[in-house]
């Protein structure tokens, strides 16, 4: 018989060791599940937190951005840190003590795995700040430089003050070069105009570009500081006033000559005579011009 219930206690034994190894294994699932749920809610609250810090910087300060991102990347790592710590010390305590003693290894490697995946979280954060700033540092100085506008094929009778006029319903007008030729005074049929901000040149040069005006299609565009030139606006903002070419002429001819002037005029119209009577010899025609002395 006591062989028998030996037997017996060896198949119960037998029975029982499965089922021990089973509800231990159930247990490891169990904690980590747990752990990785504790994590993913632990990472979304930092992220969460630092990018809004990180907006917070970027308002306020956007010079001085690499010194604040590496701030933020030592506090956001020393309260990851502990943050972890504390969340898998509350484990511990609820669990068994032999149960974590067989997973120290595995949560050791987790914790290795989610702290590179978080630099490099934070890295690409901290590139894609650097090129937000560069794109809205060029931004501002391509608004910067656009404060002047070209205007052509402008029609006859659009001069410097219907032009001034014209263009206040938009913004404040600084300064306006039409280009004009020197001897007649008559435009060329296109102008540099300058506005006070950069915005209102844009907003010009956008509407009014292939403006129907006077059976004239305008062309008008945003000129940056690179290709204007200092010569540019000199005579600006003043009336034009043309030379009277033809009552310089009436004047000079109406003044008293004197003796000498008469002397020049006298010989002058002699050579032209001497020549025109060779012409006439030529072509076989005989006259004399007798001038009365």
């Amino acid at each position: 018989m006591s062989k028998k219930r030996k037997i017996q206690e060896n198949l119960q034994v037998s029975k029982r060791e499965p089922s021990i190894q089973k509800t231990i294994l159930l247990n490891k699932n169990e904690i980590e599940l747990k752990l990785k749920k504790k994590r993913k809610l632990n990472n979304i609250i930092k992220k969460s937190e630092y990018k809004s810090e990180k907006h917070r910087s970027f308002d306020k300060d956007s010079k001085n951005v690499d010194e604040n991102e590496s701030l933020l990347d030592q506090n956001y790592k020393k309260n990851f840190q502990i943050n972890h710590t504390s969340n898998i010390n509350g484990l511990l305590l609820d669990s068994d003590s032999n149960m974590l003693n067989n997973t120290d290894s595995y949560s050791s490697k987790r914790f290795e795995s989610d702290d590179f995946d978080n630099k490099k979280s934070l890295s690409q954060d901290a590139i894609f700040l650097k090129n937000k700033i560069i794109q809205k540092k060029s931004f501002q100085n391509i608004h910067e430089l656009s404060k002047v506008i070209y205007l052509g094929r402008i029609p006859h009778g659009f001069y410097e003050l219907e032009m001034k006029n014209y263009f206040e319903q938009f913004g404040a007008v600084t300064r306006i070069k039409l280009s004009r030729n020197r001897k007649t005074g008559k435009s060329k049929h296109y102008a540099f105009i300058e506005f006070e901000s950069s915005d209102v040149a844009r907003i010009v040069a956008k509407t009014m570009n292939n403006y129907l005006l006077f059976g004239h299609i305008l062309k008008c565009s945003v000129v940056s500081k690179e290709k204007l030139h200092k010569s540019i606006f000199i005579g600006a903002n003043r009336r034009f006033k043309p030379i009277p070419w033809s009552r310089i002429t009436i004047k000079r001819l109406e003044e008293a000559k004197t003796k000498e002037q008469w002397i020049r005029l006298q010989k002058r119209n002699n050579k032209r005579l001497k020549k025109k009577m060779k012409l006439l010899k030529k072509l076989g025609i005989n006259y004399q011009y007798n001038k009365n002395k």
